[in-house]
């Protein structure tokens, strides 16, 4: 779904605050609704987004609320020129080898993932807009903190609880 759990958002927007500036370029990755980029709008960042699904882009009109939208894939999208990537709700998307590819291109990264979560591609209805997603089905539906820890090795722990958790390959004072 274009929604995420609503855990750890707080301790989320802290970190990158923390590790970016307002004129670091920031990617939000599968914005979805537009979480972030609400989320970030009181510490004037402006920031990029990519969503595969373009049903997304019109439903939420997340081209006003990103500096720029793109559609397309981030398994061969250019990153290089970003500073900070948001994946909030990917990684479970992807292959294990495709998020190794991602990982390994991210200069800095903070990873959201809901933990045991299976989900099929998506059918509804939000508004007008029929939205028919196939990408939205897991293909990681096995995820727990021991294994993003195992799977993943470069990334840290930044904050979990029992449904969802936060990654990040930034070295930093809190928990990683």
């Amino acid at each position: 779904m274009p929604h995420s759990y609503h855990y750890g958002k707080k301790e989320a927007v802290e970190f990158i605050v923390k590790h970016t500036t307002k004129e670091s370029k920031i990617l939000d990755v599968g914005p979805g609704v537009g979480t972030y980029s609400e989320l970030l709008k009181p510490y004037d960042y402006h920031i990029d987004g990519l969503e595969i699904y373009d049903g997304y882009v019109t439903a939420y009109e997340l081209d006003k609320k990103y500096k720029n939208i793109f559609i397309g894939n981030i398994v061969d999208w250019d990153i290089s020129s970003y500073d900070f990537v948001i994946l909030g709700d990917v990684l479970e998307h992807l292959s294990i080898d495709d998020s190794h590819n991602v990982l390994d291109r991210c200069k800095n990264v903070l990873v959201a993932v809901p933990y045991l979560c299976p989900q099929g591609g998506v059918d509804f209805y939000y508004g007008e807009h029929h939205l028919i997603n196939p990408y939205e089905k897991h293909h990681q539906a096995d995820l727990t903190p021991m294994i993003v820890m195992e799977r993943y090795p470069q990334l840290g722990l930044v904050w979990s609880n029992h449904l969802y958790g936060y990654y990040s390959n930034i070295k930093w004072s809190g928990y990683y």
